[in-house]
């Protein structure tokens, strides 16, 4: 090989070199610092930009986006205020119910509080006292009543349809002018799923989240559409589902709360339970209170509910959901399994009280 040819060969060596390690080095090195031999051996640099870059935008955005929500949510949550001789603290927050000044908060924010020591701030720092309460043990909520006007009503959306992963906000705002602390939570099991007893008079149908701390209590959930998903009472939260269906029967019947009672407790049957032991999916009956409109109507522990009024009962929320439907007074047809056998019931729905 002559020796003009042997230092071309160098030179082009050289250039398509440094040519790939402009184009391709960075990559490269990305992938190879992944590698734990060559970190071992130290031939490859140990950072990673683009996994330090791609987490970095991710925050970057998360944290825009939970401004943003936040933002849209704030005029239509309020903070729930308490005077004690003369000092002022936060007790929790309220949703706005209603434009001429109806609040919703959970019921042990309020529990042994005198209304009048109660104030309500608006966003917009707009302060309205407290006038009347009324607090409800089958839901966990209470109602705040005050003379404020034009309040902007806050949006529910359907917590039904949540699952698992997906990701909420929590916002509870504070005695400081236009102050929310807000904190990123996420749905980690969806409502329904949760296989526990349940009370056919205590709605408590929810689901659960990423615990986000006590220092929360009180706080509203909301979706990344900014509408209310739930409250977080500093242990549980009580959906956004329970809180619409009941500000609703509120304002149905005219600010009373009238509401079914049936007497009995119940679980889900799930869909891997019912195929390894046999049973129909549904909801199976627990316990029968005494004298309570279940036992009239001849229901007893151990009966497997799979039929409503005609609609089929799949072991999820959905009992829950018609439970609370229902009217005092109203006729419900039922279809049970008990012992293998299908078993056709009438119950007519008591009065809470």
């Amino acid at each position: 090989m002559s020796k003009k040819k042997f230092v071309f060969i160098i030179v082009f060596s050289v250039a398509l070199a440094l040519l790939l390690d402009a184009m391709f080095g960075a990559w490269l090195g990305a992938k190879f610092s992944t590698v734990p031999l060559f970190n071992r051996l130290g031939w490859a640099s140990p950072q990673s930009p683009i996994v330090i870059n791609t987490r970095q935008q991710t925050i970057v955005q998360d944290s825009a986006s939970l401004q943003q929500a936040a933002a849209q949510a704030r005029p239509k949550i309020s903070a729930l205020l308490l005077n004690n001789n003369g000092q002022v603290s936060v007790l929790g927050s309220a949703i706005n119910l209603t434009a001429d000044g109806l609040f919703i908060a959970a019921k042990d924010l309020v529990d042994g509080v005198k209304p009048q020591a109660m104030y309500i701030k608006l966003d917009d720092s707009t302060i309205g006292q407290v006038s009347s309460v009324i607090t409800d043990s089958q839901t966990g909520l209470a109602l705040l009543k005050t003379s404020l006007t034009s309040v902007p009503a806050a949006d529910f959306t359907q917590t039904k349809s949540l699952a698992a992963g997906d990701r909420l906000m929590l916002a509870q705002p504070g005695i400081a002018s236009y102050s929310v602390r807000i904190a990123a939570t996420y749905v980690v099991q969806q409502q329904g799923d949760s296989g526990e007893q349940s009370s056919s008079d205590i709605f408590s149908r929810g689901f659960k989240v990423q615990d986000p701390g006590s220092e929360f209590g009180g706080g509203v959930l909301l979706d990344e559409q900014s509408q209310v998903a739930g409250l977080w009472d500093g242990g549980r939260v009580i959906s956004g589902d329970v809180v619409k269906k009941f500000a609703d029967q509120y304002l149905a019947n005219q600010g009373l709360l009238k509401r079914p009672a049936f007497g009995f407790g119940y679980r889900p049957i799930s869909r891997a339970e019912s195929q390894i032991s046999g049973v129909p999916q549904g909801d199976k009956v627990v316990y029968v209170i005494m004298g309570a409109p279940a036992q009239q109507a001849g229901l007893a522990a151990g009966d497997i509910i799979i039929r409503w009024s005609g609609q089929d009962i799949t072991g999820g929320a959905g009992l829950e959901e018609l439970l609370q439907g229902q009217k005092p007074g109203d006729q419900i047809f039922l279809q049970v399994m008990r012992n293998k056998t299908l078993v056709s019931l009438t119950l007519t729905a008591g009065t809470y009280k």
